[in-house]
């Protein structure tokens, strides 16, 4: 395989997966490659389940995680894009604290959303905290809210990792309704 069925997107999780497909979406590539490893260390496993190993390889991580994707990452071509800290907080980071409340009305969240606010535990730390934690608790919310913040990103406002993945992957694969 060459051209555009040789290049792979790896994701730790399915909420960074479903975050990266929204994104891409909005930039018209609809039918990116994205593989989820079940967590950074899982990264080698994932790759060597593969029929074969794609010519290029662009992984999205968070800080902690990334030497691990970089010792995976050993293609020419394969870049690593790390997030700093993780993907929730650049989400949150872009969207800003008072946006991020609106999406969590817009979903239905926002009440669940205060009662966590309302917790003892909870109730001192900055709202940012508060929403990372909330995006972390509760079974698909990472995937739902984390995809629902990303479609709220205005173009051009996204978390520079994602930018710089997507603009990376879009010269790898040029819209091919876009006349040149």
């Amino acid at each position: 395989m060459t051209g555009e069925d040789d290049v792979l997107v790896l994701v730790e999780g399915e909420s960074d997966a479903a975050v990266v497909r929204v994104l891409a979406a909005a930039r018209g590539m609809t039918d990116v490659p994205i593989l989820s490893t079940g967590g950074a260390t899982g990264a080698r496993r994932a790759l060597a389940r593969l029929e074969h190993r794609p010519a290029v390889v662009l992984a999205l991580c968070d800080e902690r995680e990334a030497s691990y994707l970089v010792r995976v990452s050993t293609g020419e071509r394969d870049v690593v894009f790390v997030c700093r800290a993780d993907l929730e907080d650049e989400l949150i980071r872009a969207l800003g604290v008072e946006r991020a409340l609106a999406v969590l009305a817009a979903t239905g969240d926002l009440r669940a959303f205060h009662t966590l606010q309302a917790q003892p535990e909870h109730r001192d730390r900055a709202p940012e905290r508060q929403l990372h934690r909330f995006l972390e608790a509760g079974s698909g919310r990472k995937a739902r809210i984390g995809a629902a913040f990303a479609e709220a990103i205005p173009a051009g406002a996204e978390p520079q990792p994602l930018r710089a993945l997507l603009d990376h992957l879009s010269r790898i694969r040029p819209d091919p309704r876009r006349a040149d």
